[in-house]
């Protein structure tokens, strides 16, 4: 009997999700320390730790929440991840997430922290190797396990459509042919062919 793609799913574990949040963490840092010092130049006190005016704090935790979402809509993976070749799927098609689900996925981290982290350690007992964040958003991190997998899991509907209509509209044209093969112009990328 024939495994279904989803029974020869590769969940990823806790310590390379651990490594992957580590360089997540590095590419935050790198990315928001420069913005930090810039709004805090004119609110620096001699006389005790620099603080951040709450405003900054809320705009600057906001514009990482949706930086992270952004990544996994678009990318199914956070820079940490996609190092990993990890990406994000819905638990049950495999496919990629809803926004809703990742959005779900992103409020899971504060239960996940709040109880001495319990939520993340908890991916290292999981079947599926899922956080609470995953189970409450029906997620799972696996490594794809070939190309077409991470193009079709990466490529969104509407890019599958508008290609599909591409080719519809733009027949083949054949090149004339050079020595013993014939070459096709395929929506713009030349196939060649055996004759």
């Amino acid at each position: 009997m024939e495994n279904s793609p989803l029974e020869e799913r590769r969940y990823v574990g806790f310590w390379v999700r651990t490594l992957a949040s580590i360089i997540d963490t590095i590419v935050i840092v790198i990315c928001t320390v420069p913005v930090i010092i810039f709004t805090m130049k004119d609110t620096i006190d001699t006389n005790g730790p620099p603080q951040l005016p709450l405003q900054a704090e809320l705009i600057l935790d906001f514009s990482v929440a949706i930086a992270v979402i952004l990544f996994w809509k678009f990318k199914s993976a956070t820079p940490g991840k996609m190092l990993f070749n990890a990406i994000i799927t819905d638990a049950k098609t495999g496919g990629p997430p809803s926004t809703k689900q990742l959005i779900i996925r992103y409020l899971g981290y504060i239960p996940s922290t709040l109880f001495l982290f319990m939520g993340f350690f908890w991916i290292a007992f999981d079947k599926k190797k899922q956080g609470w964040h995953d189970k409450l958003a029906d997620t799972v991190v696996e490594k794809p396990s070939s190309f077409p997998t991470t193009y079709l899991h990466k490529t969104q509907p509407s890019v599958i459509k508008k290609m599909v209509a591409e080719s519809a509209s733009n027949p083949p044209k054949q090149i004339p042919p050079s020595d013993d093969s014939v070459t096709y112009m395929l929506n713009g990328v030349p196939v060649s062919k055996k004759k």
